[in-house]
């Protein structure tokens, strides 16, 4: 990993001859000529060290967008089929997977498709899963799911020959050093294991972290850097720009010593901020000079400004945007004046394409079942059998709500879809209390007024008929109504 800050060494003997204030120059040009920024070379290397940087993000952008791009992926994942008893099945296995653990780890496909997202874009970019196998309701299902750490993951080529062929790498879990005590995977009969290396090619044994792929991991330890030498310099700044303010040049030329130090006082106070700064400071050798007057050393203290200047880190939070998918555009506004936006689009490509790759991963865990279970079951494993996602609802406006409308209104949505996505709440919870509010009759107690009722007649309510409403108050045009209530976003 990259090299931690070490601490300045004192000026050589050399140049201890100069002014003493100026001893300071030689401990900045030491100090920025130790620093190295390297990508570790070893894929275990390279694991631990994007797990160490995000520990502590220096950016504040990293974390927070990957955070975000893991909750937008985390959708509804259905199993829909053309046998309505199987779909109910399947769908009630994934709302259950890992229930025998439940109480240690979180329940269902959600949350192994958060540990997921989690190891695809923050660790290690190798995907591992571990499925172990049992019989449930007279259908053999994977009953724990789970994903190893991408930094205990071992994958070697057992041919001798030295050719890679696909399907015949062997992976292991490491368990100590010593590679003889690590664990072969599947480790017994009723585990199978199923791998994802969505940014290397087939033939790569290991992978390259998202974070380090991107120029992610680089660019935060250049900001790391960055501040690192700004936190120094201020520090020494304010050591430096310590100053003794007393009086002033006219006051002590006219010997005032009423209003000035005399030699004794002027010897205390010398004293006094010597060993204050002799407990304080983090580093020796800070020249200290008292008068009876003003004592200020601006003339040979740098801008200090520049160091926590925003020019000074915008270029590299630029980069880091646009490893996260949110590239940085300059556009013309007009002959004289450029604008720059951020262009999203990268960014969803980047959470549809994880998105993607989850469902496939479902659907081959589905069709080891249909496997297993074929000869049990061959009327309902003959089925045809689907991974569906519903989309990602923090990309759903306004706009787009509208167009749904619009959609629905032409026959051409489902209900479930139209009412997870523009009424934001759950389809089945909304037909459960549908259902109930018919065997109550709680809708007929609640029916719209009259003034909104544009059928032939109006309800009986509360045991007392209405009048028919007449012809003439109904709109010639029926979609009157629609267009009333309606108002476009």
């Amino acid at each position: 990993m990259a090299q931690s800050l070490p601490t300045p060494k004192r000026a050589p003997d050399k140049i201890k001859g100069m002014n003493p204030l100026l001893s300071w120059v030689s401990d900045l040009l030491s100090y920025f000529q130790v620093e190295t920024i390297y990508i570790p070379g070893q894929y275990r290397d390279k694991v631990l060290a994007v797990k160490k940087e995000l520990q502590d993000d220096v950016s504040g952008l990293v974390n927070t967008i990957l955070d975000f791009a893991i909750e937008c992926a985390l959708v509804d994942y259905k199993i829909e089929s053309n046998n309505t008893n199987l779909t109910e099945t399947l769908n009630n296995w994934l709302g259950n997977v890992n229930s025998d653990l439940r109480g240690r780890v979180p329940v269902g496909i959600r949350a192994l498709a958060k540990e997921y997202f989690r190891e695809r874009w923050k660790g290690s970019s190798f995907l591992l899963l571990r499925s172990f196998w049992e019989t449930k309701d007279d259908l053999v299902v994977p009953t724990t799911l789970f994903f190893i750490d991408g930094e205990d993951i071992v994958c070697y080529n057992p041919n001798v020959d030295g050719v890679i062929r696909l399907g015949t790498e062997k992976y292991q879990l490491m368990l100590s050093s010593d590679k003889t005590k690590n664990q072969n995977l599947p480790s017994n009969q009723n585990e199978l294991i199923f791998i994802q290396k969505p940014f290397e090619s087939w033939g790569s044994l290991t992978t390259n972290p998202f974070i380090i792929k991107r120029g992610l991991y680089h660019n935060m330890k250049f900001l790391r850097l960055l501040h690192s030498k700004g936190e120094f310099i201020l520090g020494r700044a304010i050591e430096y720009m310590l100053a003794m303010l007393k009086g002033s040049e006219r006051l002590a030329l006219e010997n005032r010593s009423e209003y000035i130090y005399n030699e004794e006082d002027l010897r205390k106070a010398k004293d006094d901020l010597e060993n204050m700064i002799k407990e304080k400071k983090t580093s020796p050798g800070l020249p200290l000079y008292a008068t009876n007057f003003d004592t200020k050393f601006e003339h040979i203290i740098p801008d200090y400004q520049k160091i926590i200047n925003d020019n000074l880190y915008s270029p590299i939070e630029r980069k880091i945007l646009a490893g996260l998918g949110l590239v940085d555009i300059t556009e013309g506004i007009a002959s004289t004046r450029r604008e720059s936006i951020l262009n999203p689009k990268p960014f969803v490509g980047m959470i549809e394409e994880g998105i993607a790759d989850f469902s496939t991963l479902l659907l081959d865990l589905v069709e080891v079942m249909k496997e297993k279970n074929l000869a049990s079951h061959p009327k309902w494993m003959n089925a045809k059998i689907r991974v569906k996602s519903s989309p990602i609802k923090q990309f759903v406006d306004d706009k787009l709500r509208t167009m749904l409308r619009s959609v629905y209104d032409r026959g051409c949505l489902s209900k479930r879809t139209f009412t997870e996505l523009v009424g934001g709440v759950d389809y089945d919870v909304e037909v459960m209390r549908r259902k109930e509010e018919k065997r109550t009759k709680e809708d007929e107690v609640l029916y719209p007024p009259v003034i909104q009722n544009i059928e032939d007649k109006a309800n009986e309510k509360d045991g007392e008929a209405q009048l028919p409403v007449s012809k003439e108050n109904v709109p010639e045009d029926k979609k009157g109504i629609e267009k009333k209530n309606f108002k476009k976003a």
